[in-house]
């Protein structure tokens, strides 16, 4: 399997529905997992061009940005571990799940950690920031509105002065594309983008920016001959339950239990990508 019947060497960047899945194979030799260390979820493609640029290291995190950028870990890496080289990577799996972006001062931030640290913990104050936030985006406005509340005496100092700096931005399909190209001009070896799930709701109806920033990567692909693993497909032999979990509601994680399934039909792609090159 892979590069001369040798394990793949593989390297994640996303979230638990690439890290996961593919941390279980690897747990089960199936595939060997060179990540330095840095098993943090991102979404959005400036968060996976700066993901690459650390694991090449030719940038570092901010100590002063890094909850904002990487989620919850229980080690603050700002680099990946001592003595990791990426250049001994076969395939680099890319996971892209949201079409906004969120940065400050060009770097880029992730909308979940923003709203954890800068609104949740903060009653009235952070409510209203997210709503400025929410408001932001669906104005498409690359500010976001000062809550006219006063800043509680426990905000930390350094986000009251990030607040005027944040860019959010809903992204198109030429600004997506252009960082699809940085990626593979990094990465310099075979590029696995991966969409989400773009399943119907409970409402019987796809999730619109779900659907939209899933259409813009499959046509990039398309029109390079490229090839994306769409999570969609393997509903066509697999029903909703028997993958997802809350018994298929919940269309954003996989069943714990059905890691290793999952695992499986990813690395079919990233072989068959590998072979063909």
């Amino acid at each position: 399997m892979g590069l001369e019947g040798k394990l793949p060497v593989v390297t994640v960047i996303g979230t638990c529905r690439v890290h996961h899945t593919l941390r279980n194979l690897a747990e089960k030799k199936r595939i060997v997992m060179n990540n330095g260390g840095l098993g943090t979820f991102i979404h959005s493609t400036p968060e996976a061009v700066l993901r690459l640029k650390v694991l090449l290291q030719l940038e570092t995190y901010k100590e002063t940005l890094l909850k904002l950028q990487v989620g919850e870990s229980n080690e603050k890496k700002t680099k990946p571990d001592e003595g990791f080289d990426f250049s001994e990577t076969d395939i680099l799996v890319v996971e892209i799940s949201t079409i906004k972006s969120l940065s400050a001062n060009g770097n880029p931030l992730q909308f979940n950690e923003v709203a954890r640290h800068m609104c949740t913990p903060h009653g009235d104050f952070g409510m209203e920031l997210r709503q400025n936030l929410n408001n932001a985006f669906n104005k498409r406005e690359h500010f976001v509105q000062m809550p006219k509340q006063k800043i509680p005496d426990e905000f930390p100092e350094e986000f009251s002065n990030l607040i005027s700096e944040l860019v959010p931005v809903v992204q198109d399909s030429k600004i997506i594309s252009s960082d699809l190209d940085e990626i593979r001009n990094l990465a310099k070896i075979p590029v696995l983008f991966v969409n989400h799930i773009n399943l119907p709701g409970t409402n019987g109806k796809l999730i619109t920016s779900r659907n939209k920033l899933c259409n813009i990567i499959n046509e990039y692909a398309e029109e390079r001959n490229l090839q994306v693993f769409n999570p969609a497909t393997m509903f066509e032999e697999y029903e909703a339950k028997d993958l997802l979990m809350k018994e298929g509601n919940d269309l954003n994680h996989y069943a714990k239990d059905k890691l290793e399934i999952v695992g499986e039909i990813q690395l079919k792609s990233i072989s068959k990508l590998l072979n063909s090159n």
